[in-house]
Formats: structure tokens, C-alpha cells, sequence
């Protein structure tokens, strides 16, 4: 079996700073979506359903080098509004996401 139906664009980002972009995760709470790079940055787009999926998303947060110049090798979004990550710097840390897609959302330690 194949697809019964090809698989729709919801929504395109890109990196401002170009560097490969490793992890991805969806906070569906504040309608984030947070990504972590090969050089320790962490990064959050904004996403609103209805928008156009050719038009690239808003970089809302750049929590620049968070895991030195490691990459970000782990990242998650927790239902309750928390998310991790954890780089080759052998460190995790703990984000609490305050705020939403609407009011502008943050990513605080």
C-alpha cells in the first residue's frame, strides 16, 4: 500500500544563520517550532494554521551558541509548555515557554 493521499506542505523555515538545522519539534501549546543546529543554536518559528506554506515562517526566538559551538544533538517539546535540549557539550538544559504564538512567545532557562 501506498499513500492513499500525497502528503500536504503545512508550513517552510530556514535558518537565518544557514547552518544545517538538526532537530525539530513542534510545542503545540504555544504553536512554536523549535529547531537546534549543528553549531549549538536554538531556534523558534512561529507557525499560524491558515498561513501561506510558500511564504517561510518568522524566527521568533535565536538563543544564539546555548551548547557552545557543539551541535544540538536532542530536542523535545513537552505538553506542558517545557522543552529540552541536549548538545555534544555533554549538557540538557530546561526551557520553560512562556507566552504564545500570538503575544510572542519566549524560550526562558
Amino acid at each position: 500500500g501506498g499513500w492513499a493521499e500525497r502528503p500536504r506542505l503545512k508550513a517552510r523555515m530556514q535558518s537565518p544563520l544557514k547552518i544545517r538545522v538538526l532537530g525539530v519539534d513542534y510545542c503545540a501549546s504555544s504553536g512554536l517550532i523549535v529547531c537546534g543546529d549543528q553549531s549549538g543554536n536554538i531556534m523558534a518559528f512561529r507557525h499560524q494554521d491558515g498561513r501561506d506554506p510558500d511564504v517561510p515562517l518568522d524566527l521568533a526566538i535565536l538563543m544564539d551558541r546555548q551548547h557552545g559551538m557543539e551541535a544540538v544533538s536532542f530536542l523535545r517539546c513537552e505538553g506542558s509548555g517545557v522543552v529540552l535540549s541536549g548538545g555534544r557539550d555533554a549538557k540538557m538544559y530546561t526551557y520553560e515557554v512562556r507566552g504564545d504564538a500570538e503575544e510572542g512567545a519566549a524560550l526562558c532557562p
